[in-house]
């Protein structure tokens, strides 16, 4: 069995190293990468950090960022939000988003209460 050190940890362009992270890091710099969405809601573009299995309202809420919402169910559409960029950080659409969006989903467009972080 090999021994790890930090060196063989840091260093991923020699053979047979072993990459180990809790979350994306950026391989130059070995700094996490936050994981940042773009959104657009009502005209106001938005940034927000989003967690594994966290909803995008509720890191809005943690970050004090005010999105629009009502219901937190699904069904009135009013936390509707289009993502900008970092669609890939966020778990495939659930029943009520592909109910209440239908043919926006491909657009781009979620539900901030119920889409969450991958």
């Amino acid at each position: 069995m090999r021994k790890l050190t930090i060196g063989s940890l840091k260093d991923s362009s020699r053979r047979g190293d072993i990459e180990i992270a809790a979350a994306p890091l950026d391989k130059q710099t070995f700094k996490v990468i936050k994981r940042l969405l773009q959104l657009e809601q009502n005209h106001s573009r938005y940034q927000i950090e989003v967690n594994k299995d966290q909803t995008i309202l509720d890191a809005a809420f943690e970050q004090n960022i005010e999105l629009e919402y009502k219901c937190r169910k699904g069904t009135c559409g009013q936390c509707k939000v289009k993502i900008i960029n970092g669609r890939n950080l966020l778990t495939e659409a659930n029943q009520a988003e592909e109910k209440k969006l239908q043919n926006l989903l491909n657009n781009g467009f979620r539900l901030a209460c119920q889409a969450k972080g991958r």
